[in-house]
């Protein structure tokens, strides 16, 4: 009897599609062969009512578990337990902090051979706590599953895992080949947005985090405004009026608040991606990021933070440029040197553009989720069932 793999994905929570494990998860399962796999999502600590299914196109359910007292909420507990038995499923896969902790032996304990631990950052907010807890959990987990080399060894030196127990699959992004970037396609871009072909435009997708340092960001404009005077600093970001206030603040107090862009309107960004001519990144702290492949796939020339899994995509000299963290002179002179070298920084964006075409594609992504899945239940059950080849 042939059967799909029934997969079932631990989160701690669906209320922010655009968060990028969720992205990673709306891949695999929009691209995985329905007559293959039978995805099914749960979150632990509840799943927002107005919640896009789009972002995640498959069953999604929620474990009612508290967020702040998991570890006595026994109710949810039992529930999960209860879905995991009820749902026969073959594979679980839990991302995030309290889908690790809880998730991973409570499956165990359901008796599901093949766990994982899906990790897609470096633990930048996990403390000497969380860390000796996620040691424990981990025996509860067949294999780990991270977005970049960074990432792998952040597991072995912190959580104490071998690392030929961990498999490294890298993010894919969606082909941009509809948009080709042209001398026309840029300008036509800063036209649509009352731009003229001169000005120049430092763009930075990032939601305002402490993490992604956007004071490195404010003071390489602060640096670059007297060369560039007509030059705008555009920043992508769906973030809450609060926040935005703040940032606008802050660029007042700095000086450059009249060059900045603040924009939240997501259904805009793949015209910016045209109309920029430097795309930049600033975390202090990465895995695989969505937005670096985001520009790669635009074919723009790249200056990023020299962290996480950032080297593994940008390779300096040669797709773009990195530099050290919080280096604001540093990000403003290699910003300036793509400013002034036209075809250097056309050559550095068609080499990040090739790489993401090559290399970072989400059918790439998917295969090797889908190979890794299907070998490890395969090896778990031997015999017992048969697989679609």
């Amino acid at each position: 009897m042939r059967e799909r793999l029934r997969i079932l994905y631990l989160v701690d929570r669906l209320d922010d599609p655009a968060r990028e494990t969720l992205a990673h998860l709306g891949r695999l399962v929009r691209r995985f062969d329905s007559a293959l796999f039978a995805p099914t999502v749960v979150a632990m600590h509840g799943i927002c009512a107005d919640f896009d299914r789009l972002a995640i196109p498959c069953e999604a359910v929620s474990a009612g578990i508290s967020q702040f007292k998991p570890g006595w909420d026994w109710l949810g507990r039992a529930r999960l337990s209860r879905v995991i038995t009820e749902g026969r499923f073959d594979l679980v896969c839990a991302y995030d902090l309290s889908a690790r902790l809880l998730g991973l032996p409570i499956a165990r304990a359901a008796g599901i051979g093949v766990c994982i631990a899906g990790v897609r950052d470096l633990g930048h907010t996990l403390t000497a706590d969380h860390l000796i807890a996620l040691r424990k959990a981990n025996a509860a987990a067949a294999r780990f599953v991270v977005s970049s080399s960074a990432a792998a060894a952040r597991l072995v030196r912190q959580e104490r895992v071998r690392r030929d127990h961990v498999d490294v699959i890298a993010g894919g992004i969606e082909r941009i080949d509809a948009l080709p970037r042209t001398s026309q396609s840029v300008a036509d871009a800063k036209h649509a947005f009352g731009l003229s072909v001169q000005q120049r435009v430092i763009y930075m997708e990032s939601p305002l985090e402490r993490i992604k340092d956007h004071a490195t960001f404010l003071a390489a404009a602060v640096h670059l405004a007297p060369l560039y005077p007509h030059a705008r600093f555009v920043l992508m970001m769906q973030e809450s009026a609060d926040a935005v206030v703040k940032l606008r603040a802050r660029a007042a107090q700095a000086g450059v608040l009249e060059r900045m862009m603040l924009v939240d309107d997501l259904s805009v960004r793949a015209r910016w991606l045209q109309a920029a001519d430097v795309a930049v990144l600033t975390s202090m702290s990465e895995g695989c990021s969505d937005t670096l492949l985001s520009y790669m796939a635009a074919g723009l020339p790249i200056v990023a933070t020299s962290v996480g899994g950032n080297p593994e995509l940008i390779r300096h000299g040669e797709s773009g440029y990195l530099f050290d963290p919080g280096e604001a002179d540093a990000l403003a002179m290699r910003i300036n040197i793509l400013l002034l070298a036209d075809d250097l920084a056309s050559r550095f964006g068609a080499a990040a553009r090739e790489r993401a075409r090559t290399e970072f594609t989400v059918e790439n992504e998917v295969r090797r989720f889908a190979d890794l899945y299907r070998t490890l239940v395969y090896t778990s059950l031997g015999a017992k069932r048969e697989f679609y080849a």
